[in-house]
């Protein structure tokens, strides 16, 4: 095969030329991927919304009304309701709907810092440290009394422990 002599010496690459089966094969990849695509844009359109969307919570009013120094709070909210309407052998049922604006409490209480609710913090002041102290001293000693040999090895330590658990216990702990 010739080539012109300016394609020869020039830098551009080649464009890749593909097969028949290779073109196919593209072509049914790209239908599976829009396939994929709109069955997915179809499940996320037929997500459900809530009832009230963020539009129906700007629709709430609190205003203030200068008549006679009275201030007055209406606030509002938009409900959608549905029912379904049975049908029979010749009428098929349907659903009707119906949008109306409702008044409803204001919920428009700001707390300030000093307002605010405070947490109170309940705190254990029941130690029991004197009494564990005490009672490890005494189990200590009991098991140095009770035990022979290289018995004590293990023996103090253990009622170490044991007389401070039953001197925090004792002591109220």
């Amino acid at each position: 095969m010739k080539l012109p002599n300016w394609q020869h010496h020039s830098k551009k690459e080649q464009k890749r030329t593909l097969k028949p089966q290779a073109l196919r094969q593209a072509k049914k990849r790209r239908a599976a991927l829009k396939a994929k695509l709109l069955a997915a844009s179809v499940l996320l359109v037929g997500m459900p919304v809530s009832a009230e969307s963020i539009g129906d919570r700007s629709n709430r009013q609190a205003y203030q009304s200068q008549g006679g120094y009275a201030r007055e709070e209406k606030c509002y909210k938009n409900e959608y309701r549905e029912e379904y309407v049975p049908g029979t052998s010749q009428s098929p049922g349907y659903v009707k709907t119906y949008r109306e604006r409702v008044a409803v409490p204001c919920n428009n209480h700001v707390y300030r810092r000093d307002d605010a609710p405070q947490k109170q913090h309940q705190t254990d002041d029941n130690s029991c440290i004197e009494g564990s102290i005490l009672g490890g001293i005494a189990g200590g000693g009991i098991g140095a009394a009770a035990s022979r040999g290289d018995g004590r090895l293990w023996a103090i330590p253990l009622g170490i422990v044991g007389g401070a658990m039953v001197g925090c216990q004792i002591d109220g702990g």
